[in-house]
Order: C-alpha cells, then sequence, then structure tokens
C-alpha cells in the first residue's frame, strides 16, 4: 500500500512538474521569437533604405556640420532615425578627428 502511495505521489509531482517546464518554457519562446521578428522587420527597413550624402558644410566656425541626405530607397526614413545617425569626421589623409 505504501509503495503506491508513493508512486501515485511521485507521478503526480512529475506531471506538475513537466506542466511547469512546458509553460515556462513556452513564454521564454515566445518573447524570443517576438525579438527575432522585430530584429527581422529592422533589417528588411534598413535594407529598404538608401540614404546617400548630397552635400556637408561647416557652420559656426567649423563647430558645426550641415548635412545634406537623400532617401532614394523605397522605405520612408523618418526623421528621428536620421537624428540619431553616429557621424565619423576623417580628413583628406585618412585620419580620425575627435
Amino acid at each position: 500500500m505504501e509503495k503506491i502511495l508513493i508512486i501515485g505521489l511521485l507521478t503526480i509531482a512529475g506531471v506538475i512538474t513537466a506542466l511547469i517546464l512546458f509553460f515556462g518554457s513556452q513564454s521564454s519562446i515566445q518573447e524570443a521569437s517576438d525579438q527575432n521578428r522585430g530584429k527581422q522587420s529592422q533589417a528588411g527597413l534598413r535594407a529598404q533604405t538608401m540614404i546617400e550624402i548630397l552635400n556637408v558644410r561647416t557652420g559656426d566656425n567649423g563647430t558645426a556640420l550641415d548635412i545634406w541626405l537623400k532617401n532614394s530607397g523605397a522605405a520612408e526614413v523618418n526623421l528621428q532615425a536620421i537624428e540619431n545617425l553616429e557621424v565619423f569626421l576623417m580628413d583628406s589623409e585618412g585620419n580620425w578627428g575627435n
């Protein structure tokens, strides 16, 4: 009788553990799937934008840059994306600026 009780309790504990693991991993898999979907969407948008620098000039005695850009790609680029661009400055000899 004792063995039947122990086997029954172990079976119930095993089923509960399996359910906890299943539902726990299901939510993390869903989150990873959503993140990958978002990254693929961003990569597709990035591939459809072709930003080209048309002209650059200095302003305020060299402390500011005016940059004219053209998007010749199929996707529209919002202003916030352009404001967040990183700019690397180099002189004509290829030395990086500070």
